[in-house]
């Protein structure tokens, strides 16, 4: 069986060369076509791991994959958006049991007046229907209900995504059940704000700063129009030839060429760098705080060892420590005491000569104290 991946966003041919030069994931119709014509009709797997790009390329790809005449399974261990549509190019679907399958309405944006938009948000709905014929031939749900989940962003389980009828089942081996005889259902509450911090590496305002500045220093103009659903232009560009071989230019060089993507990177770097200096002088401040009640050794090792540690790990770990220390303590010295026959020890008479004793000099330090 031939393995094919989908990593990464899915983006139009165009667009890919500037992933592969920066050496990100990415995923194009080109690369999968390209993929199945090696295949030459044996079995193939796609592992998907995706955050989703443009309804346009997954809609090539999941054609692509239609057409290919050997068996095609799918595994999913994220497919959110546009790469579910890749997904269920396939025969059979299959998923890890930590995975997420999310579907939601097609996005894009618009400008200019009414009529400009009211054509915007036209163009969204028949989109909209164009997946719903996907989900549809692979589930067997009403278009109604798969309309609603797409509303509602709807984020689904590996047993969600089954019940559903969106993935056929677990990929071979993994566990299905929660240990006590329920189907394992994983929680998805805050999936959303994840996609929110890794879906694209670069934020979009760097990245369009970022494509500027290397087509100018190529000598190339961006005629692409990037907006979901467009491919861009079909001119090969000196960029594109770069990626062939035909010129070469690293990125130290398109740095030098170029001094605001310089500073611009300068910058970004600077900041990070702030920050992570900052949160390290903060950490070892929060450290020394409680430094009084530790030893210095384990201090040592919470700011410097192997695994550094904040305030709070360190008080926590801390306390563990006492904890144990303070149970052996007083085991060894519930041990100690049977060994030395101490609670054997009976009470004195009062009127004991050791007992008297004690009396007198119990009066004697009580009237120094008078005097």
């Amino acid at each position: 069986m031939v393995k094919i991946n989908v990593k990464g966003p899915v983006i139009s041919n165009n667009n890919a060369w500037i992933y592969a030069w920066l050496e990100m994931d990415y995923c194009c119709p080109k690369d999968i076509e390209t993929a199945l014509e090696e295949a030459a009709g044996d079995d193939i797997c796609i592992e998907i791991n995706s955050p989703g790009g443009l309804c346009a390329s997954a809609f090539e790809i999941y054609t692509a994959l239609k057409g290919y005449q050997g068996k095609v399974t799918a595994n999913i261990i994220v497919a959110c958006s546009a790469a579910t549509v890749i997904a269920c190019g396939a025969d059979e679907i299959y998923a890890s049991d930590a995975s997420i399958f999310m579907i939601h309405n097609s996005q894009s944006y618009a400008e200019g007046d009414y009529r400009d938009l009211q054509m915007g948000a036209d163009a969204l709905k028949e989109i909209n229907e164009s997946i719903i014929n996907v989900y549809e031939k692979k589930t067997g749900l009403s278009r109604e209900e798969i309309q609603d989940l797409m509303d509602n962003d709807t984020y689904m389980s590996p047993a969600k995504a089954i019940e559903k009828g969106f993935i056929n089942g677990f990929m071979p081996g993994m566990d299905t059940k929660d240990g006590k005889g329920g189907t394992v259902i994983n929680a998805v509450a805050s999936v959303a704000g994840m996609f929110n911090s890794f879906a694209y590496a670069i934020p979009e305002d760097k990245a369009a700063l970022l494509k500027k500045v290397i087509m100018d220093g190529m000598g190339q103009q961006d005629t692409g129009n990037n907006a979901a659903g467009n491919t861009g232009s079909d001119q090969v560009t000196a960029a594109e030839k770069n990626k062939e071989g035909e010129n070469k230019m690293t990125l130290e060089e398109a740095m030098a060429k170029n001094p605001e993507l310089k500073e611009e990177l300068d910058n970004l770097l600077k900041e990070a760098e702030a920050k992570g200096v900052t949160g390290e002088r903060n950490r070892l401040k929060e450290l020394d705080a409680i430094s009084a009640s530790v030893a210095q050794e384990a201090l040592n090792n919470a700011k410097y060892g192997e695994k550094p540690l904040d305030a709070k790990e360190f008080a926590y770990q801390a306390m563990l420590d006492d904890k144990i220390k303070m149970s052996a303590y007083m085991q060894n010295a519930v041990s100690d005491a049977e060994e030395s026959g101490v609670n054997n020890v009976g009470i004195l008479p009062e009127d004991s000569e050791v007992s008297n004793e004690a009396d007198e000099l119990a009066a004697y330090a009580n009237k120094r104290k008078e005097v």
